[in-house]
């Protein structure tokens, strides 16, 4: 629910502290939560934290959904360099 209210908040700044939380409280963000952060960082169009929460998902062995896919694309739309988005449509 915190990450849903980043995303409907334009919070994205907070996104990987509530990971942070989450995994305090001896639990892993799951695909729902990452997709959240996802969308929160997308609507914000925060490329960079959104490849790095790729990296993230890839690490805790988290298959990103076709939600979370979208959002990084959409992310990196306004002012990602062309080889960022060249490099993550690869990784997807």
């Amino acid at each position: 629910a915190a990450l849903s209210a980043c995303e409907s908040g334009f919070q994205w700044e907070r996104v990987f502290g509530l990971f942070g939380v989450v995994r305090a409280g001896g639990t892993m963000p799951d695909v729902i939560s990452y997709s959240a952060g996802a969308r929160a960082h997308e609507l914000a169009s925060q490329w960079r934290p959104i490849c790095a929460l790729l990296e993230e998902m890839r690490r805790c062995y988290c298959a990103p959904t076709a939600v979370t896919c979208n959002a990084a694309i959409s992310a990196c739309n306004t002012e990602a360099p062309f080889s960022a988005v060249q490099e993550l449509l690869a990784e997807l």
